[in-house]
């Protein structure tokens, strides 16, 4: 086989390899984008656990969580074990009633 066929067959393996590489880069980067987006909104960086006059625990991502004692943050929970987020708490207030005067 000429020097010159051996040349283009290599150029061409090349070019193959090259092109494969930069096709499973771009779908990383592509699949990585739409992550990437969710992430910088703010809003999304928390999983907000908001207490119930019960004590029980229920989560932005739907679920509920109950603790024996103490919150979230007394318990050194810092990330939401359903979605991996970290936890905002939002501890359970008794509404007051407002006497007419």
């Amino acid at each position: 086989m000429p020097k010159s066929r051996v040349r283009l067959t290599l150029l061409k393996d090349a070019i193959k390899m090259i092109s494969i590489k930069v096709i499973l880069v771009y779908l990383v980067v592509v699949s990585a984008g739409g992550y990437i987006l969710y992430l910088l909104d703010r809003k999304n960086w928390f999983c907000i656990w908001e207490q119930d006059n019960d004590g029980n625990w229920f989560t932005d991502c739907e679920e509920g969580f109950w603790l024996e004692e103490g919150t979230p943050k007394e318990n050194n929970f810092k990330f939401c074990a359903y979605c991996g987020r970290m936890i905002k708490q939002v501890p359970y207030e008794e509404e007051k009633e407002e006497q007419n005067v």
